[in-house]
């Protein structure tokens, strides 16, 4: 899903372990797609740097639990929540619940987008959100990086100064590079790339493991 209304809509059928189909339309024709694939059940990705990831832990669960939640996410937020919209995994006492928070007006486009589309829309995530742990996908432009507590989407002139500071104790010998089939190099990375890709959404193909939890509740 595009982040501004004028950027076009990338798609892929993945299936069996491998892309059959894929492509890019602007955002007024992917009821297009629905003719095609509309019985196929999907998952719509956003780009990370949209949706930010936070782990809250709370000391009762349930509906509790949840009328605290907004209260832990004002203070590390610093804004208005009437401007943001959230979701959330199950909250258990004393247990890290995952939260994902993206801006309302956003969330709300995308939303009147996929419901005008016809598609049979599972979930909507940031695209870190569908990678297993320890795994980086990185393209000349942007960044998704999912580790054991953390994961975020940015700027990928920002990633190298990103782990040595906010990875810390989370850097593993065993972090998953995956780079652009035209990447320049000229970033220091914690790893070489273990493999290069041409379709940055057949990585979250082959890597897929989505977390439950769905932009589209909430």
């Amino acid at each position: 899903m595009p982040i501004q209304p004028d950027q076009p809509v990338a798609w892929l059928l993945w299936e069996e372990g491998q892309a059959l189909d894929s492509g890019d339309l602007a955002v007024d024709q992917l009821a297009t797609l629905c003719t095609r694939y509309g019985t196929v059940p999907c998952y719509a990705l956003i780009n990370g740097q949209a949706v930010s990831h936070h782990q809250v832990v709370l000391p009762k669960g349930g509906r509790v639990g949840l009328s605290a939640l907004p209260f832990q996410l004002e203070e590390r937020l610093c804004t208005d929540l009437d401007s943001v919209h959230f979701a959330y995994s199950t909250i258990r006492a004393n247990e890290p619940a995952d939260v994902l928070v993206i801006g309302r007006e956003l969330m709300t486009r995308c939303f009147e987008t996929l419901k005008a589309s016809g598609l049979a829309v599972k979930a909507m995530l940031p695209d870190y959100a569908f990678l297993p742990e320890n795994v980086a996908v990185l393209d000349q432009r942007c960044t998704s990086i999912r580790l054991a507590s953390v994961a975020v989407g940015m700027d990928t002139a920002n990633f190298p100064v990103w782990w040595q500071i906010a990875a810390g104790e989370e850097q593993s010998p065993e972090l998953s590079v995956y780079a652009e089939e035209n990447w320049s190099g000229d970033l220091a990375l914690p790893q070489m790339p273990q493999q290069y890709f041409k379709n940055r959404l057949a990585v979250f193909g082959q890597c897929f493991s989505p977390w439950p939890v769905n932009l589209l509740s909430g």
